[in-house]
């Protein structure tokens, strides 16, 4: 009697041995895909990141380049207290503004030379305006100087940002800026 309560105990032990190893075995790889998971999901981030910080420069870089044009070739490095360098630069091979028929060109933002985002930058035409009013309490003020209506010209950019990541992760991000100009 004393032996069959022993292979019983044997075989108890060896069930619940193995119901243990599988309850490990499952929370070893929910660890292991969770981390994957927010690996996947902070690079997506970063390169969004990227992306998005593309079209912000792009949109800085056209506003310079109505204050005196920006150059074919032209860059700017930007350092930080981090030992970080971004370099904006103008590889499209035409300046900018775009105009006068010229209608893409392209911005690439590089981290440490490593290239982090592409923007495509393409022109869709001028909107001319006559001014801006408000309605102002019980009457109608137009905005500008004494008065007046100045007529703007307001250039339209399709701007395309793709961002990438440190591990090759792409993010698309894309806009229309519009350029305000007297």
């Amino acid at each position: 009697m004393q032996n069959r309560e022993r292979g019983v105990a044997l075989v108890l032990v060896l069930v619940v041995l193995v119901i243990i190893s599988t309850v490990v075995a499952a929370l070893v790889t929910d660890v292991v895909r969770d981390h994957f998971i927010t690996r996947n999901l902070r690079l997506q981030r970063e390169a969004q990141n990227w992306s998005e910080s593309g079209l912000d420069l792009a949109e800085a870089v056209l506003d310079l380049s109505y204050d005196g044009g920006v150059a074919a070739g032209w860059s700017q490095t930007l350092s930080y207290a981090n030992a970080t360098t971004v370099v904006v630069s103008n590889s499209g091979g035409t300046d900018l503004p775009l105009g006068n028929g010229t209608v893409s060109g392209e911005l690439q933002v590089t981290k440490d030379g490593t290239l982090r985002s592409t923007i495509s930058v393409r022109y869709l035409g001028a909107k001319y305006s006559d001014g801006n009013s408000v309605i102002i309490a019980a009457g109608y003020q137009p905005l500008g100087l004494s008065g007046q209506n100045p007529v703007s010209i307001q250039h339209l950019y399709e701007l395309q940002s793709n961002g990438t990541s440190t591990s090759g992760s792409l993010q698309r991000a894309a806009e229309i800026y519009a350029v305000e100009w007297q």
